[in-house]
């Protein structure tokens, strides 16, 4: 607890909670922002204007100065005074008015004076006189001493900044991080020394077309005018990750060096000169929006006349989403299109990904593993980059807290395939890029620099491992070969796939392909499931959920996976190893369960456990019930995951086979008997505590109820009626 800092949240308190504006501070000693708050409103409830506890133009134009001469008899000054005075406490850094008494005596003109001294203000500014300028900085929590991740040169360049162009900018941090507000107030001391050419210059920290096309031209030995140019271009070139070697005003070979580097890094001519292209690519994120870059992304499915158009217009990649529906998502006849057309392709994967919730760990695992699909899918070669996006203004605070872990979770089940190895990349802001690269969970960015407002694209420099660089919208070509794209920079760092879908799916994916669909065929024999869709050349597609089966009140879907499904979420799990289940006793329990019963099992058309089993050879057996959902609905679903063979390899899946049962008759009529076997299957079910179940027997007889189920409300069967009846009584006690 800070007493001073306590004793000024009490003074607020006794001052002003009579006042019905007025909000109450916490009386705890700690500086925060309720702290802050309270003291803007005090002083705005001095003022006369809306006490909102936001400083804004209407409340510095109201103050008027306060020094050594203001008579503190006042009640009103002396109030005034007594808020300086705790603003000053609550800054800290050193900053002791002394007693908290409502007069500005020398210690508050001595604490004023070092506050303009930590600014960076003249020797002649620092006058220990309190304007609106000085009174707005003291009450906010921006830090004017460098903090322990700041830079002593950016700290050098802010309080050169304040120094300068003090009357326009007010008092920016002076902590050594490079952030908006410095981002601001460098554009705005640039449009500072255009108004000295051109008067009707407005200076407001905004990057547009009008003080882009006013920037000077400057380069080593050419004739410079005002130095101050000169200055602003080394602190952008500084702040841009490229050292000037020094701030003195002069464009010499370090300054030359400096912006040669960074004209290559950014995809620019490397001439050495400053021209209004390269001033755009150091003061604003998307740089010049005129520029032509080779890459492009879109969202929607493109046509041959809309692939001439874009080689037409000099692009040679695109990007294209592997998520999403029909209008959205790439397709084998799209990348057909592109090749022949001679373009090549980087993979985006994005559902929402616009908010800060949607990133968790457990999305991070969905995503990783839906990704994987897609890229198999669609034929990417192992290499392949994949941006997985962040598309929403996210702040530090939300890459640490929600986005760090979800591409940790996506490295870490990327890490777990022995084989079919993909890169991962981040589509993002361009801080939120250098964050995630810096953890160690991407190798490659796809920047965001349209969205210059971001929090973490402005003041922030492009990441070093960047590959393409969204900085505009715009639309090319007509009629058909009309095309919206994103404007895109590439850097070089990924030229992305030519994928020939024709010889991909014949040559590259002939042997693994045949032998998967063999055991996806094998079995959905075993679950009693219709094969005739299995023979090469079908019409069966991996990773694409579709009803295999469907007469009301029964439809059955089948999907595949190469990834093995989600463990996580499934209801238990049996490993199988050389063809038997882990835990063989399931296998003789319901044996023993099915005599005890009467009823020859053989006859009847339910799965079969020894025959799954011994087509999984290696593998496990994942049980999914959903009883209920929604009313008059049961749901299974029954996983079956193959290990790839040769490898032996756990994290080496070959493939995971999913039937899912969806069962409801709705406000369908059925017979008495399937009606009665529904409703006292569905009970049993609803009655189970799947969450915490973890007996064996009692999951794989789930598999028995429904799938018997299945057969007794199409048809409703008698003797399965009866069978059914059974099994629901022998695993009830």
């Amino acid at each position: 607890m800070d007493l001073k800092v306590y004793m000024t949240q009490q003074w607020l308190n006794n001052t002003y909670s009579s006042n019905s504006s007025f909000t109450r501070v916490d009386e705890d000693g700690i500086t925060g922002w309720g702290t802050i708050r309270g003291l803007i409103q005090a002083l705005q409830i001095e003022l006369g204007v809306t006490p909102d506890g936001v400083f804004g133009n209407g409340t510095a134009n109201a103050f008027t100065p306060l020094s050594a001469e203001s008579n503190w008899e006042i009640e009103t000054i002396r109030n005034q005074i007594y808020i300086l005075q705790g603003a000053l406490y609550c800054k800290g850094m050193g900053l002791d008015p002394g007693t908290l008494n409502g007069i500005y005596n020398e210690t508050t003109v001595a604490a004023v004076k070092k506050f303009q001294g930590y600014a960076g203000l003249s020797t002649e500014d620092q006058n220990g006189i309190t304007d609106s300028k000085v009174i707005a900085a003291l009450l906010n929590t921006d830090a004017y001493t460098l903090l322990s991740n700041g830079d002593s040169r950016i700290r050098e360049i802010q309080q050169a900044l304040n120094k300068e162009y003090y009357s326009y900018i007010g008092l920016i941090p002076c902590d050594g991080v490079f952030s908006k507000k410095t981002m601001r107030a460098l554009i705005s001391g640039l449009q500072v020394e255009e108004k000295k050419d051109y008067p009707n210059t407005v200076v407001d920290g905004v990057w547009g077309p009008t003080t882009m096309n006013r920037c000077p031209t400057l380069q080593q030995y050419g004739t410079v005018k005002n130095r101050q140019y000169i200055y602003i271009l080394q602190y952008a070139l500084y702040a841009n990750g490229f050292n000037p070697n020094g701030f003195d005003g002069i464009f010499g070979t370090g300054a030359k060096n400096a912006v040669t580097q960074f004209q290559t890094f950014c995809g620019l001519e490397p001439d050495g000169i400053v021209g209004p292209q390269t001033w755009a690519s150091l003061m604003v994120s998307y740089g010049d929006q005129s520029r032509v870059g080779t890459a492009c992304d879109f969202m929607r499915p493109l046509n041959e006349a809309q692939a001439q158009t874009l080689v037409a217009n000099g692009r040679t990649v695109v990007g294209r989403y592997i998520t999403g529906g029909s209008t959205k998502k790439l397709t084998k006849e799209e990348l057909q299109i592109l090749y022949d057309a001679g373009l090549k392709v980087f993979p985006i994967y994005q559902t929402s990904n616009n908010y800060k919730e949607y990133f968790t760990e457990a999305r991070g695992r969905r995503d990783a593993h839906y990704a994987f699909e897609a890229l198999r899918d669609l034929y990417f070669p192992n290499g392949t980059t994949v941006y997985f996006a962040v598309d929403f203004d996210a702040t530090v605070d939300d890459v640490n807290e929600y986005i760090l872990p979800y591409f940790a979770a996506i490295k870490e089940t990327y890490d777990s395939f022995a084989t079919d190895k993909y890169k991962i990349g981040i589509y993002g802001p361009r801080y939120v890029c250098t964050l995630v690269r810096q953890a160690g969970y991407s190798e490659s960015s796809f920047v965001c620099d349209m969205s210059s407002g971001f929090a973490c694209n402005i003041g922030f420099a492009l990441p070093t491992d960047w590959a393409f660089d969204q900085i505009s919208t715009i639309t090319i070509g007509e009629g058909d070969g009309a095309i919206e794209i994103d404007n895109n920079i590439a850097s070089g760092r990924n030229e992305g796939a030519r994928i020939n879908p024709e010889t991909s799916s014949v040559v590259e994916e002939a042997d693994t392909y045949v032998k998967r669909l063999n055991i996806t065929s094998r079995v959905c024999s075993s679950l009693n499931l219709p094969t005739d869709i299995f023979a090469v050349g079908g019409t069966f597609n991996f990773g694409t959920e579709f009803p295999i089966y469907a007469v009301p009140p029964v439809t059955v879907y089948l999907s595949t996976s190469l990834t093995g499904g989600f463990s996580g979420d499934y209801t238990f799990s049996v490993g199988v190893t050389n063809g038997v289940f882990s835990d063989p006793s399931i296998i003789s329990d319901l044996n023993d369960m099915i005599a005890d019963i009467g009823v020859n099992v053989d006859s009847l058309p339910i799965p079969k456990l020894n025959s799954l089993a011994m087509n999984i050879v290696d593998g496990k057996l994942l049980v999914k019930v959903t009883p209920n959902i929604p009313a008059n609905t049961i749901s299974l679903s029954i996983t079956c995951v193959v290990y790839d063979l040769e490898t032996k390899d756990p994290g080496s899946v070959y493939i995971a086979v999913t039937a899912r049962y969806e069962i409801g008759f709705g406000d369908q009529t059925l017979d008495p008997e399937a009606q009665k076997s529904f409703a006292e299957s569905r009970d049993w079910l609803n009655s189970i505590d799947w969450e915490s179940i973890r007996d064996p027997l009692i999951a794989i007889g789930a598999v028995f109820v429904c799938a018997a189920l299945v057969y007794v409300v199409i048809g409703g069967y008698a003797g399965l009626s009866v069978f059914l009846s059974s099994l629901i009584s022998f695993f009830a006690h």
